[in-house]
């Protein structure tokens, strides 16, 4: 699991993941901040299911 606000490099992109929080769905989700090599970055929601964490679909 990363640790929350703590940058990590995986396959050339740093990835910054926000606290755990619950959703409404019951879920534990957190945001997960990912900045490419080239320097561009975007924010994906990863939520834990089945005691697995996964993408949440983007809408």
């Amino acid at each position: 699991m990363l640790p929350a606000g703590q940058a990590v490099m995986r396959d050339g992109k740093t990835l910054l993941a926000g606290p755990i929080y619950h959703a409404a769905s019951g879920k534990q989700c957190r945001t997960i901040m990912i900045t490419t090599e080239q320097g561009a970055s975007y924010c994906r929601l990863a939520c834990r299911k089945d005691a697995q964490w996964t993408w949440a679909r983007s809408f």
